[in-house]
């Protein structure tokens, strides 16, 4: 058995714009191989230091919000339409004061937020006292009916737990220390309240300063940070160049550890020969809740297998694709879901790519985690 290629999980660098994931060589040294991306547009990743930071066009973003190893963050495109992310003091926010609660206060510019260049304002609330439902004291913001996800970067000083609602529900925000983001699902009219509310959860403040900055709403997805009025184009055309030498097309294993936060499109990761029906190996999550695991060797699809599997938005999984003569498979998460006897013959296999074999569709979104190929399949 043997480790042939590695991206993510740390084995990855940005040098010149690409990504270099690294392989072992015959005398088990690291080297680099260079992933391309295609993305016309600027976008957003969270870098080692907790700071999110503009990327160029065509740059895959090597994000770190969740891992300390760093994980590729991919993305379809979106539109950015909270107004006045980051300026709480404008009109457009407006400042609600209701019962014996006041109408907050915006303290603008008062402390770095996790956006590079970009100041957090302060937000004082107060109920003075106020117990009852008809007590608020809130900002609040509509999105011109439109639904939406809305996303915040928020702390205090002190622990503390406000309220926030974006659909009919109020919930309750335990505010710490430490920056945090706060996603909201804005529904029935598209509209976001943020502050205090009497009588909502047992333990919410009556007085609170909280330091708050807008990440964005966007109409499909939970997204990274995009600019008010701006957009960010897809990612898409993940690939490696020829790292035929690295594939065995005989046999091997392609293993996949991935999160999906959404299943709006059909999502692919394969090895191939850059064609979609000519020598590849493939293995799709549809927007149906299902996976299709298919091979092509030399024109012919020679297994095609779809299974109903229910992937948790938010949850890490690991596939493991097995691939030879006679013993194929797949397996999630450790468990076999798939098995085949079937024989082929691939041959010319070499790109690894996150989308259709050819390229041509079904970019994968979510994070990867880390991508692993063996030459045998020992390891699966």
């Amino acid at each position: 058995m043997a480790e042939v290629f590695n991206l993510g999980n740390g084995n990855n660098a940005r040098i010149t714009g690409k990504v270099l994931a690294s392989y072992q060589d015959d005398n088990g040294n690291f080297e680099g191989v260079e992933v391309d991306n295609l993305r016309a547009s600027p976008a957003y990743e969270q870098n080692e230091n907790g700071l999110l930071q503009e990327v160029d066009n065509d740059v895959l973003r090597i994000d770190y919000s969740d891992n300390a190893n760093g994980e590729i963050l991919t993305e379809g495109d979106a539109e950015q339409f909270l107004e006045a992310a980051e300026d709480l003091t404008a009109v457009i926010w407006a400042k609600q004061g209701a019962g014996t609660g006041s109408v907050p206060i915006v303290t603008p510019n008062v402390t770095s937020s996790p956006i590079e260049g970009v100041m957090a304002d302060m937000v004082s609330f107060d109920l003075n006292g106020g117990i009852s439902n008809a007590d608020l004291s809130i900002i609040n913001q509509s999105f011109n009916a439109k639904n939406g996800k809305a996303s915040f970067f928020i702390k205090a000083n002190t622990n503390v737990r406000i309220n926030a609602r974006a659909s009919t529900t109020w919930q309750a925000i335990d505010v710490t220390t430490k920056w945090q983001r706060l996603d909201l699902i804005a529904e029935n009219g598209g509209s976001v309240q943020i502050g205090l509310r009497g009588g909502v959860v047992s333990g919410s403040a009556d007085l609170a300063d909280v330091y708050l900055v807008g990440v964005n709403v966007t109409e499909d997805n939970i997204s990274s940070y995009i600019p008010y009025k701006g957009t960010r184009a897809a990612d898409t055309g993940i690939t490696t160049g020829d790292i035929s030498h690295l594939i065995n097309s005989e046999e091997g294993v392609l293993e996949v550890d991935f999160t999906i936060y959404d299943l709006n499109n059909d999502k692919r990761f394969s090895l191939g020969d850059g064609t979609a029906t000519g020598n590849n190996v493939t293995f799709k999550i549809k927007t149906d809740g299902r996976f299709n695991f298919f091979i092509f060797a030399q024109g012919v699809q020679v297994i095609n297998t779809e299974k109903v599997f229910d992937f948790v938005l938010g949850q890490r999984y690991s596939v493991k694709i097995k691939y030879k003569s006679g013993n194929s498979g797949v397996k999630i998460d450790d468990v076999e879901e798939f098995s085949s006897t079937t024989s082929f013959d691939i041959i010319g296999m070499d790109k690894l790519k996150y989308s259709r074999s050819d390229g041509g569709a079904d970019d994968f979104t979510g994070k990867i985690h880390e991508t692993i190929i063996y030459n045998d399949i020992s390891n699966y």
